[in-house]
């Protein structure tokens, strides 16, 4: 996006150009009404279209609908800090526990899972996955206690938590599906797992 913005002046440029009795064509209104209208219709979809535009099916309710990147999370991030704060309290979990992810994209769930808590997200993955958290791994892992771990897996991104994680942790359970209704429909889950057994094999960048 931020290369599009130096041709705005261009843009300009070129209609100041074209237009020499208007300093407002009426394209330029009939544009602009476009996108406010493309706009609206995408914020009432975002949040009152109900269910999902994607699958319908159980284990992946939500696939291909983009509109999920914007509803449900920071709903799903309260109730998981609900898990959290219950798994530390019990003594499931050691405190500063945090929170894995094996792609760049782990940072949507960083903002709304984590972040508010201040739980540290961990990249634990290779350097074209993780991008910037092979980076963060070396400024965050004096902050973390790696013996336990959780995962968070979107319906709508669904992977092989197993596979993924077994380089890492030795035992990866699934404790709890947050579950997000929009319009009284369900829209998407949220699957929680619970990583233990820490098997030290953190990557980072020398």
């Amino acid at each position: 996006m931020p290369a599009y913005v130096t041709l705005i002046p261009l843009a300009a440029v070129r209609l100041s150009l074209k237009n020499k009795t208007s300093s407002f064509p009426k394209f330029l209104y009939l544009g602009i009404g476009g996108y406010v209208l493309f706009l609206i219709m995408c914020l009432l979809a975002i949040h009152y279209y109900p269910g999902n535009f994607g699958s319908k099916a159980t284990k992946d309710l939500g696939t291909g609908d983009l509109t999920l990147d914007m509803y449900g999370w920071k709903e799903a991030g309260k109730q998981f800090d609900s898990i959290y704060e219950s798994d530390i309290n019990k003594g499931i979990m050691p405190k500063g526990s945090p929170v894995v992810c094996y792609k760049w994209w782990g940072a949507h769930q960083e903002y709304y899972f984590c972040r508010p808590r201040g739980i540290q997200m961990i990249g634990l993955g290779d350097m074209n996955n993780l991008h910037e958290y092979m980076w963060m791994n070396k400024k965050r892992k004096d902050y973390v206690n790696f013996a336990s771990a959780y995962c968070i897996e979107p319906s709508d991104e669904l992977y092989d938590v197993y596979s993924q994680y077994h380089n890492y942790y030795n035992q990866i359970d699934s404790v709890a599906t947050i579950k997000i209704a929009r319009g009284d429909k369900p829209a998407h889950d949220f699957y929680i797992y619970r990583l233990t057994g820490w098997k030290n094999n953190l990557p980072v960048v020398q």
